[in-house]
């Protein structure tokens, strides 16, 4: 599809709130190419005992040659097995005028999964899911939240809805980081070729698949998807679930009140 040659130039720290049980914060990230991207992280429980300014506070202000376990020390959590685990989120309308969608886009994610935590990178304009330039600002912010942790990001979760779909099969081409599972929700893969020519990658053929599609989609017709859906899990093979609802529509709202299991099912499996 395309060949990035990555460069993280800039990554800064924006601010930081609480959100109920939720613990958001927000990164600018730039590319090769210096164009920026804002996006929405909210930390997993786990990861918050790391980050929140509280118990950085209490990390710095710790004495040398402390013996004891310190709650903030990122490497200490690692080592229990207690790192939150990692999900990206890959918003709708990636060609739309509003390039600061990611800043909020993760909300819906972020409350289902309280032990994750969640990245919502903004797409826009000319600067759309399938360009080397996404995936460039993919791999920023977790390189980012890695950093802030202080616990390496090995593997990912992704998730994307509408043409966010799309940004899940590009990343998994593309990107940096090892991605063990994909939730496609109301997906339109023939945008990216015949589903045969897109599953022969080399790199979509390890990790799970997960497509939630809609009879009653109007905006990506079922006969049109479903047949696209079938070819491509059994091109791919193994790990590759259709859950199909004739009733389905094409927005997130319908999906994560009617079908949360559905959603949840990749993200709950070990």
């Amino acid at each position: 599809m395309f060949r990035i040659k990555y460069s993280v130039l800039f990554v800064l720290l924006l601010c930081g709130a609480g959100i109920g049980a939720m613990h958001k914060d927000s990164l600018l990230v730039r590319g090769t190419n210096g164009a920026t991207s804002l996006v929405g992280v909210w930390w997993g429980q786990s990861d918050y005992a790391v980050v929140s300014p509280k118990e950085m506070s209490v990390a710095k202000s710790s004495k040398k040659g402390s013996r004891g376990r310190k709650k903030a020390d990122g490497k200490a959590l690692a080592q229990d097995g207690t790192a939150s685990s990692v999900a990206v989120w890959f918003h709708g309308g990636m060609t739309s005028g509003n390039c600061e969608k990611g800043l909020v886009a993760g909300n819906d994610l972020a409350a289902l999964l309280p032990d994750f935590t969640v990245i919502s990178v903004s797409a826009c304009k000319e600067s759309h899911w399938v360009t080397p330039i996404a995936v460039e600002w993919v791999d920023a912010a977790l390189d980012s939240v890695a950093a802030r942790r202080k616990v390496p990001v090995d593997i990912v979760y992704l998730i994307g809805v509408s043409d966010g779909a799309l940004g899940v099969i590009a990343y998994s081409m593309e990107g940096r980081h090892k991605v063990v599972a994909r939730t496609l929700i109301s997906s339109y893969g023939s945008m990216l070729g015949t589903a045969e020519e897109v599953a022969s990658n080399p790199r979509l053929q390890s990790g799970k698949w997960n497509f939630l599609q809609g009879g009653s989609d109007r905006l990506y017709p079922s006969q049109e998807t479903v047949p696209w859906i079938e070819n491509f899990c059994r091109t791919v093979g193994k790990s590759c679930y259709l859950n199909f609802d004739q009733k389905g529509e094409h927005d997130w709202t319908y999906w994560k009140s009617g079908h949360k299991d559905w959603i949840l099912k990749l993200f709950k499996e070990k």
